[in-house]
């Protein structure tokens, strides 16, 4: 009979022949590439966003919803969202824990919750305010002309007292109380102080284009240091005038000014030198010699010592008032206080000043640099000036 065979050498009886296990793997990848794939309805069971076309004329494919109607958060490129015919459940768990589908599966569960979720109310409540500070602004610009009075509401009282700002506002509010900032207050005072003293104009000026020299030209920085090396001495980098704190900025570029004072003196008689090579730009040549010229005067040098110790009392009061823990009686006492050591400044001299007019010797030479000028004067009329201007009432 046919069915009886003899089984073939080293193969035991009643078992299949082995494959080859090559051509099993080979033969498998062809029937996976080959074999026809159709959708399995029970998807979408698992994953609820996943949708079937099976319209006539159409190819068949799947897609994403969500991510199609989220086109902005999704992932264009990816093959469900322009839908694929390739119907595969590992292309439909890998895009199921992929971030951009994930983030357009919150955005969706956010928009279809609508005005329950927790979003909405902030974005209103933020809205409102936006509109009320808007009218604000409008209102403070058709009063004051300027919408720098809006920003000054609840800051300076003298702005809101001469724009009316304070009288509409309490007829709608009549429970709101107007303060001023006390450092805020200080700043200002100072700042009217320098515009209406001509000397403070100068010195503030003169401050300005050494700052501006070193700041906006690192070649000049190298070279200052290289002759504060020379000359065996240290040297600072000097500051800007803008901070938000303007009192101790200015205080503090004073300061620079007096302890670098030959070396700084000694580069910008450099840069204004016909003799120099390469020849700066005109700007800088005339910024040079018009700030060497106001160093190497007696008077304005003396005057920037003066100034030296009063920045150093508002300095200090200025650094009480912007602690966050600051008490009314530590303000009110800072204030006395500060007060009085600028009052004493009329009649002495303070440490700053002493310590220059006692380097000069009267002699106008001071740390090797002979000034113009030299004079016995203590600029008396000026500092009574100067002090009268502080903003304590």
């Amino acid at each position: 009979m046919s069915w009886l065979q003899a089984p073939k050498a080293n193969q035991a009886p009643g078992k299949r022949p082995r494959q080859d296990p090559e051509k099993s793997s080979a033969s498998k990848l062809d029937y996976e590439t080959k074999r026809k794939r159709n959708f399995l309805p029970s998807w979408t069971e698992k994953f609820p966003w996943l949708r079937y076309t099976e319209e006539a004329g159409e190819e068949y494919m799947m897609y994403c919803s969500t991510c199609r109607s989220l086109p902005d958060i999704a992932d264009t490129s990816s093959s469900l969202f322009k839908g694929t015919g390739s119907f595969r459940y590992d292309t439909l768990s890998t895009h199921a824990l992929s971030k951009r589908h994930q983030l357009t599966e919150a955005a969706d569960r956010a928009r279809q919750r609508g005005p329950d979720a927790p979003l909405p109310p902030v974005l209103t409540g933020l809205h409102r305010m936006e509109e009320t500070m808007l009218l604000l602004v409008w209102l403070a610009w058709w009063i004051g002309g300027s919408v720098w009075w809006a920003l000054g509401v609840m800051v300076q009282q003298s702005m809101l007292d001469a724009g009316q700002v304070l009288l509409l506002t309490s007829e709608q509010v009549p429970h709101l109380i107007p303060i001023h900032c006390i450092a805020h207050r200080l700043e200002l005072g100072v700042v009217s102080a320098i515009k209406e003293n001509p000397k403070m104009q100068q010195l503030q000026a003169t401050l300005c284009s050494i700052y501006e020299q070193y700041h906006y030209a690192p070649k000049a920085l190298r070279e200052l240091r290289m002759i504060a090396e020379a000359m065996e001495e240290k040297v600072l980098k000097s500051t800007t005038l803008h901070g938000a704190r303007w009192v101790p900025y200015v205080h503090r570029a004073a300061k620079v000014l007096c302890d670098s004072f030959p070396v700084i003196l000694a580069h910008f008689e450099d840069m204004a030198s016909l003799e120099r090579r390469p020849k700066p730009s005109a700007a800088v040549a005339g910024r040079a010699k018009k700030v060497s010229s106001y160093l190497k005067d007696y008077g304005s040098v003396l005057f920037l010592h003066f100034l030296c110790d009063v920045l150093d009392h508002l300095a200090t009061l200025s650094k009480v008032f912007e602690k966050d823990s600051v008490t009314v009686c530590e303000a009110v006492e800072s204030q006395e206080r500060c007060f009085w050591n600028l009052s004493s400044l009329k009649t002495r001299m303070g440490l700053c000043m002493e310590t220059f007019v006692e380097q000069s010797n009267g002699s106008g030479c001071y740390k090797g640099v002979q000034l113009n000028r030299a004079s016995s004067s203590t600029l008396e009329p000026q500092r009574a000036a100067v002090i009268g201007m502080t903003p304590f009432k």
